[in-house]
This record gives structure tokens, sequence and C-alpha cells, in this order.
């Protein structure tokens, strides 16, 4: 053995980031003169410098050389105990070399981050943040997290509650917002919270954020609340308007076409031509009768007051043509002297949707004022009938403002007619 060497220090506590000196004791037991080289060994050699790095010694002398310890406040030196040697090597002899040795305690620090992601939120009803925890100190540590808002009107949650952390690593919390009373309209509100962060042997972290809470009904909601009631008032006004009157015209023509319907017009006319034809010859009766009695009382009578009262199915049709532009034109049909017409029945037809009117009067009296625009067939029934005295006539006149555009055809007038139905009476 040519040296001996020793600490002066061998139980050595230490907080990352500062420097401790250590003393290192070397003397040449050989006979020689010897060159001794310093090296640590262990785990510690990174942050362990020996100064000098090497020295000469007499045989008999002795020196001190200074071992420094310098740890880095860093999560990758772990709290915990290190052991370290540190190697006197001869020169001469190598074999010979010896190794004083020593424990270092590293001691612990918490260095831990977090960070709120996004750090403003905004919902209607909820919002949703990410809480990213870093750990850069050198020893695990344990998070329980909590919230908290000044004004109490946000619910706050966390999935994990309780997250641990090693050194070096980091984890994700979700982090929920939700308001305790809903917004229904008005401007946004702004609610500030803090999350803390809680954990054994160091301050809590606490982070700021804030969530923005949105009405939920938007500013714009009632605009289109309005554009849609115009909307629906005027497709009220088409249908009422356009649609349902040409829908009724159609179905009244498909009905008018149905045979079913044209053979009980047909039957009802039939029926009517017969009470007539009962009627006279009951009126012929009477008056046969009458003339008898006249013959045996010495009375005679004339021969219009003894002939029969005839009552005769009536019916008529009266067409109508006139020209745009505020064209007119008449028809009528006078009653012949001596009869009255009994109108029971009385049908108007615009076959090609002309705009314009069309008044059907007696007499010259105006019975009906209509708007062509608003109907395609027109019926009208009495149980009591209208009475058309002789030499009065019925008449229809339309005034034409717009030609109707029917399907496949293209009309230059307006074409309306007016049937008449009853039955004519007289003797």
């Amino acid at each position: 053995m040519t040296a001996s060497a020793s600490l002066d220090m061998t139980d050595i506590s230490i907080e990352p980031g500062s420097e401790v000196t250590v003393l290192l004791q070397v003397r040449n037991t050989s006979d020689i003169v010897e060159a001794y080289s310093f090296d640590v060994l262990g785990e510690a050699a990174d942050w362990m410098d020996v100064e000098p790095a090497s020295v000469s010694l007499y045989p008999g002398n002795s020196t001190t050389a200074t071992v420094k310890l310098h740890p880095p406040r860093s999560w990758d030196v772990p709290a915990g105990e290190v052991p370290f040697g540190v190697r006197v090597q001869p020169a001469e002899f190598p074999q010979n070399a010896v190794i004083p040795e020593g424990v270092v305690r590293i001691e612990p620090f918490h260095d831990t981050s977090a960070e709120l992601l996004p750090q403003t939120s905004h919902g209607r009803w909820a919002a949703r943040h990410q809480l990213a925890v870093d750990n850069r100190g050198n020893v695990p540590v344990i998070l329980t997290l909590t919230g908290a808002d000044p004004a109490e009107r946000l619910r706050l949650a966390f999935r994990p509650a309780t997250v641990a952390v090693e050194p070096g690593h980091a984890a994700f919390v979700s982090a929920s917002v939700r308001p305790n009373r809903l917004l229904w309209r008005g401007e946004p509100l702004v609610h500030p919270f803090q999350l803390a962060l809680s954990q054994e042997d160091a301050a809590p972290v606490v982070v700021d954020g804030t969530y923005l809470q949105k009405p939920l009904l938007p500013k714009w909601i009632f605009k289109v609340l309005l554009i849609l009631l115009a909307l629906l008032l005027v497709l009220a006004a088409i249908w009422f308007g356009l649609l349902k009157p040409t829908v009724k015209a159609a179905a009244r023509e498909a009905v008018a076409a149905d045979p079913v319907v044209l053979a009980a017009r047909e039957e009802a006319a039939a029926a009517r031509e017969q009470a007539a034809a009962a009627d006279d010859k009951a009126g012929q009766a009477m008056g046969k009768g009458g003339g008898k009695g006249g013959k045996g009382g010495g009375q005679g009578q004339s021969k219009d007051s003894l002939s029969p009262v005839k009552r005769v199915p009536f019916s008529l049709r009266l067409p109508v043509s006139a020209s745009a532009a505020d064209g007119t034109d008449t028809e009528g049909y006078t009653v012949p002297k001596g009869k009255t017409l009994q109108l029971t029945d009385m049908v108007l037809e615009n076959p090609q949707g002309d705009a314009g009117t069309l008044v059907v009067a007696r007499g010259g009296e105006p019975l009906l004022k209509l708007a062509l625009e608003n109907f395609r067939d027109q019926d009208h029934h009495w149980v009591t009938p209208i009475h058309v005295p002789g030499e009065s006539d019925m008449s229809i006149t339309i005034t034409c403002r717009r030609v109707g555009n029917p399907v496949n055809q293209k009309p230059s007038a307006c074409h309306e007619a007016m049937y008449l139905g009853g039955v004519l009476v007289g003797r």
C-alpha cells in the first residue's frame, strides 16, 4: 500500500441546487515520490468534482484535496441516499489504489405546476377544461383537486378528484364547469373561478379560470321568429286567396263531370216535367168541371178564365264574352207576357279563371254582384223560387279586366255563362 486517504465527512446532507465541500486527506506512505490521481465513483460522479485532479507527494508527505458536491435542482436527482467513493490511484502502483467512501442524502423538493386549457370557456349549459399537472420535483406527489368561485354560481367537478404524479411526469385531469342557474336571454355572464391542487408538505397550487355563460336564446332568434310569422301569413294569404278557390273550382268541375251527378240532374229535370204534366192534367180536369157547372147554372165564362194554368219546366244557358281592358258584355232572357218564371236554380260559370266582375240582374235590378277571380263555378238553389214576372228579364253582365290562363288554351277574351233552371207558369 503506497497511500492512505480519508474524507473529513462521510455522511452528507445536501439540498438540490446547493453546494457542499468535503476535504480529502492523502498521505504518501511509500518510499518513493508518487503521483496520485482522483476520480469519483458511483451515481454521484455526474455532480461531484475533486480539485486538484492529481497531486505528487514525497515519501511521508500529505496533502488535502477538495471534493465539491453540487447536485442540480432537477427531477432526475431523486431524493434519498446516494453512496459514493473517491478513488486515489498511484501512478507507479495503480493496483494499490485506495477508495474512501461516503453517503450523500439528497433532500426532497417540490416543484409542481398546473395549466388550465382553455383558460376561458364558453357555453350555455356547461363547459369542460383540461388541467395539465407537471411534477418537476424529485419526489412523487399526490394532489387533491378542489374548486370554488367567489359568487358561488358554479358547480365544479373533477375526474379524477385525486391524482398521483411521479417526478418528471405529467398528468391530465378533466374539469367540468356548470352554472347553478340557466341564462335564458340577455348579455353573457362572466364567472371567474379558481382551482386548487393541495399536496402534503407544500403549498397548494392555484389556477385561475373563467367561464362565459351564454344565453339559451340568442339575440337573432326573435328576428327569425318574426320572419317565420310573416312567411306563415304570406302562405295563408296565398292559400285562402288563390289556391283554395282554385281547388274548390276544380272539385266542382270534377263533380259536374261525374256521370252520377249528371244522371241525378237529369232525373231531377224529368221529375219536374212529370210534376208539371200532372199539374196540367189537374188544371184541365178542373176546367171541364167548371164549364159544365156554368151551363147548369146559366152563367158562362170566358175561354181564358176557363183555360188551365200551365207549368212548363224551364232551363236556359246564357253565354257572354268580353275582351280584356275593361270590356263588357250583357246577355238576357225576357219572360213572355202573361207568364211568370219561377227560378229555382242558377249556376254561374268561369271556366278560364278570368278576373273582373259579374252582375246578375232581374228587371234591371242587381241580384248578385261577384268578382270573377273568386270562383270558377258557383251554384245557387232556392226552395222558395225567385219570381220573374212577364215582360221582365234576367240578365248577366260581365266586365273583363284580365283574361284567365287555362291549361292548353290561349284565349283572347273572357268567357262566362249563366245557367237558369225553374218553371215557366202561365196559361
